[in-house]
Formats: C-alpha cells, structure tokens, sequence
C-alpha cells in the first residue's frame, strides 16, 4: 500500500491527473478508483460533501484495473483486470492489503457482480465464461474467503464485458459482444465432498 496526499475539492480534478496517469474509472461514496496505472486508491469523506482525502494506494495487479467495487456490507473491495485476475482488498485499521488473488479467468475480467448480502458474487471475462464465487465464511466474520463455486460455458459466443445481480434473488444477467443478453437462475446441487456447489441454469 502506497500513502498519499489530501487535498480538496477544488484542486481535485487537476491533481487527480497529475497523481494517476490515464483513465478516472469509478468513484463510490468512500471513494475507490481504478485505473491503467494498475492501482485502486481509496478516497475517504473528509466533513465536507465534496471534500474527499485519499487515504491508500493499492498494488498489486500487474495489468490494467477494469474495475472495482464495494462489498455490500464489509469494508472490503474487490478489483479486476486486464492481468486474469481478480483480487480481494481487506482493511486492518488503516492499512489495506490483498488478502486472495482469484486467478481461474484465462483472460481480462471486464466486470463482476455482487449479490445482495455478498455471500457471492459472479465475474465476467474475454475467456467467454461467467464465474460464481462463493464466501466460505459467510457473514460469520468480517473478512471473506472466496472459492470457485461454478462456471458457465457456452452462454456467449464472444467476449463477456457485463454482468449484474438482481437484488434479493439468485438471478444473474451478463451482456458480451455477441450482442446477446443471457439470463440465468442458480438452483442447488448435491453436497460433493462436503463441498455444495450449484448449477447456473439459462432462462
């Protein structure tokens, strides 16, 4: 983790530019960003309403950052990128580390989706496959332990940038460059070697 300078609103933009080269790619209200400089920083409320202070610099992907997002209820965020991987950010106090790299993609992971509660979520790649992750923990800690629960072949044809979450449910619809927009619904299998997975049927 890299620590970094406040400043205020009104040199934000200009500073912004000078301190992180390339793209502005997400802002959330603790504010996270990611870029082609391969970082996510992390911007903290400071009082005012538009007066942000970042308060770390995370490396650790080796390629591009596409995108980065907030776990619904747990100060943890999770990155993607144009590396194969997706990583898992975790706060100790004020200091911020990557507590799993999840390297099952074969190519750039465009996008992910949590669920409502974050038990899971599900990732979207160039490989042309979506990917549910499942917390081991669930909400039993305050920390997550992500395991592959499922892929789904076959869906698109061309490269998978979208995929969203609908809320309260365990429906999830993905966007690719086939022009197509797939939706699909989980339904519980068998426990396998005290292990349950799930099967991802298309509706």
């Amino acid at each position: 983790m890299q620590a970094c300078r406040s400043r205020s609103s009104r040199s934000f933009l200009p500073s912004l530019l000078l301190d992180h080269f390339h793209l502005l790619l997400y802002l959330l209200l603790l504010k996270e960003r990611c870029s082609r400089d391969k970082s996510v920083w992390v911007w903290e409320n400071v009082g005012e309403e538009d007066e942000y202070e970042c308060v770390a610099v995370l490396h650790g992907h080796t390629q591009d950052v596409k995108m980065v997002g907030w776990h619904p209820s747990k100060e943890i965020l999770l990155s993607a990128s144009y590396d194969d991987s997706l990583r898992v950010w975790e706060a100790d106090e004020d200091d911020w580390s990557s507590s799993q790299v999840l390297e099952y993609h074969a190519s750039t992971v465009w996008a992910f989706a949590f669920s409502s509660t974050g038990e899971r979520f599900a990732s979207v790649s160039e490989d042309l496959t979506v990917r549910v992750w499942r917390d081991k923990k669930m909400s039993s800690s305050s920390s997550v332990l992500y395991e592959e629960e499922a892929v789904i072949r076959g869906a698109h044809s061309r490269p998978v940038y979208h995929v969203d979450w609908l809320p309260g449910s365990d429906v999830i619809v993905t966007s690719a460059g086939d022009d197509c927009l797939r939706i699909f619904s989980r339904e519980e299998a068998e426990e396998e070697e005290e292990e349950v997975k799930s099967d991802w049927k298309l509706i």
